[in-house]
């Protein structure tokens, strides 16, 4: 008699449905794992930092230093007074310094007599400058032959920040911003030489007198 079996028929295969399951359920585990890392990847590369390119503001230290060099016909100390908001240091001011640093041995006469960060909070007004500013810049350059302030000019000074600045016995030197204050500065003889910030150029204006 004729008897029942397992055999399959030929040409059809003997995988079970649950074998064919657990591998398209790897497939599947396999494809979502790509999808997240490439997710991953994607958005490492929209939000990594910047690398900031500070070779120009190397450049301004340089020029800085060459500049402060002159005004003190190559003998002198000097004193650089970094303006720190909010206690945060500055990547720029940093740079222009690496690069003033750099400079100044090729002018054995001028010494860097102490570099006086000059903290204080955001203003409510960043038009002005934040009150006793003036006065110490001033004290800043106490001792020094040169003051070089890296940081912001104000709109507009008070006669009492005009008399404190030019109480300052040091020559100041501003590397800065553009301010509408450079012209009458310059002009009265408080600042000295300014040089602007700026990423492609380095822009300079030396007092008349």
């Amino acid at each position: 008699k004729p008897r029942l079996t397992n055999a399959s028929p030929p040409g059809t295969s003997s995988v079970s449905p649950r074998l064919v399951m657990e591998k398209k359920d790897r497939r599947l585990v396999g494809l979502a794992l790509l999808l997240l890392l490439g997710a991953g990847a994607l958005f490492w590369l929209q939000n990594r930092p910047t690398k900031l390119n500070l070779t120009p503001y190397e450049a301004l230290g340089i020029a800085v230093a060459e500049e402060t060099a002159k005004l003190l016909n190559q003998s002198g100390r000097v004193v650089v007074v970094p303006e720190l908001i909010e206690v945060a240091k500055s990547a720029y001011a940093d740079a222009v310094l690496k690069g003033f640093r750099a400079e100044l041995p090729k002018h054995p006469g001028v010494t860097l007599k102490e570099v006086r960060e000059l903290k204080h909070p955001p203003t409510d007004d960043p038009r002005q400058w934040p009150a006793e500013q003036a006065e110490l810049i001033a004290k800043a350059g106490a001792g020094a032959d040169a003051t070089i302030w890296l940081g912001t000019l104000p709109q507009s000074l008070t006669a009492a920040e005009v008399a404190a600045l030019k109480q300052n016995s040091a020559k100041l030197v501003v590397v800065s911003a553009q301010s509408p204050l450079l012209k009458s500065l310059l002009q009265g003889g408080i600042v000295r030489s300014q040089f602007l910030r700026d990423m492609t150029v380095i822009l300079q204006h030396r007092a008349t007198a």
